[in-house]
């Protein structure tokens, strides 16, 4: 318990950053730009018009949905989820890999608590923190958007931007601990979440059905949810099945490897 309130009390301060962005620019996008965008469909057509079909297909720009709610959010989404993606992999790699930066592993498990203990809470300190940031979004969407035309498909989205965090806490938890060296968590956490951007604009190109499998940002397709009413269940088996093996693995790590002594 002392380790998990210690965790919530170094990073809660970065998590309401992240958290207030994050809301942000949801909010700016549905509620200032999209009124707009919608209402100069003929001028937004002439501007996109020029743009070459990769682009437009590496960034989701569907002129047959972008210009109802759900289809602009389908073009939000992408950038929430690499805000997401970069705030979860960052609170994660700095929970597990504290001691490690530090030089004081050896402190911490030489403690009166086994390693799962450890191993636990700093999970769910990160899971908790990740989970409080999207109640918090998903509270002021239902606020602002109350009365919205499928106000349950839009929050069933952001639920699906919560689970999208949570692949990205595992990536996180495999590279803090299985890194020698652990210096630019920013960094670090930035690549990852640009990392799976890029995958997504290569996936909108070359829109191979297999390719979806290692794209995480569309694990929870907002699209699916749309037009389908929910997520795609292979996907979301996928997302399952990486998240297991990625904690699995770490916490096996993480409870056998030898610490080494400063």
């Amino acid at each position: 318990m002392n380790i998990f309130r210690y965790e919530l009390k170094c990073q809660i301060k970065s998590t309401f950053i992240w958290t207030i962005s994050i809301t942000f620019l949801l909010v700016i996008f549905q509620s200032q730009i999209y009124p707009v965008f919608s209402d100069s469909i003929d001028e937004v057509m002439k501007m996109i018009g020029g743009f070459p079909e990769i682009f437009l297909a590496a960034f989701g720009f569907d002129s047959k949905t972008m210009f109802s709610f759900g289809g602009f959010f389908n073009l939000t989404y992408s950038y929430l989820t690499l805000m997401g993606a970069i705030m979860a992999t960052g609170l994660a790699i700095t929970a597990f890999a504290r001691e490690k930066r530090n030089r004081c592993s050896d402190f911490l498990l030489s403690k009166p608590c086994c390693r799962m203990t450890v191993f636990t809470a700093k999970l769910l300190s990160v899971l908790s923190m990740v989970f409080i940031s999207n109640l918090f979004l998903i509270s002021v969407s239902l606020i602002v958007y109350a009365g919205t035309e499928n106000l349950d498909k839009f929050i069933l989205c952001l639920i699906g931007l919560f689970l999208t965090e949570v692949v990205f806490i595992a990536f996180g938890i495999i590279f803090a601990i299985f890194a020698k060296k652990v210096r630019n968590i920013s960094g670090i956490a930035t690549a990852f979440g640009f990392g799976a951007f890029i995958l997504s604009a290569l996936y909108g190109i070359l829109n191979e059905e297999k390719m979806r499998y290692i794209t995480p940002f569309k694990y929870f397709n907002p699209v699916s949810v749309y037009a389908e009413g929910g997520f795609e269940t292979k996907y979301v088996i996928t997302a399952v099945i990486i998240i297991i093996a990625c904690i699995s693995v770490a916490c096996y790590r993480f409870c056998k490897h030898d610490a080494h002594s400063v």
